[in-house]
């Protein structure tokens, strides 16, 4: 059965609306500073106690979002939204596979920058700098 053309349009903003509100209030910085982690978004760079940290594309941007917004809770879905956007059809695992792999970069015994949320998804934990 075809759809008519209103549907089709309402179903087009109801996606529009529903991205909106997916992505509001992420904020977004040329320079990120959490304790000794910094990341430039514009040179792609993340240093961590002045080491350089090379990671991949969607890992950048993982941590660039989680870490401009911290105690934020994102959820799985939200993360796919924001970093894969459309690009992506698979489950929300693929989350969980680039978190394991950030984290195994950027965290050791004395730094845990990423918290999961159990049957949520994700937060990077707020530096108290004293």
């Amino acid at each position: 059965m075809p759809i008519s053309e209103k549907d089709l349009i309402t179903k087009i903003q109801i996606c529009f609306y529903q991205s909106n509100i997916l992505s509001e209030n992420i904020k977004e910085e040329k320079i990120i500073s959490q304790g000794m982690l910094q990341i430039d978004t514009e040179k792609y760079l993340v240093t961590l106690e002045g080491k350089k940290i090379d990671l991949t594309f969607k890992e950048l941007e993982l941590l660039k979002v989680l870490s401009s917004n911290p105690g934020r809770v994102f959820s799985r879905e939200n993360l796919l939204k924001n970093i894969w956007d459309y690009d992506y059809y698979g489950g929300t695992r693929t989350v969980d596979v680039h978190v394991r792999r950030l984290r195994r970069k950027i965290e050791d015994h004395k730094y845990h920058f990423i918290e999961t949320i159990w049957n949520v998804g994700y937060k990077f934990n707020e530096i108290e700098i004293g």
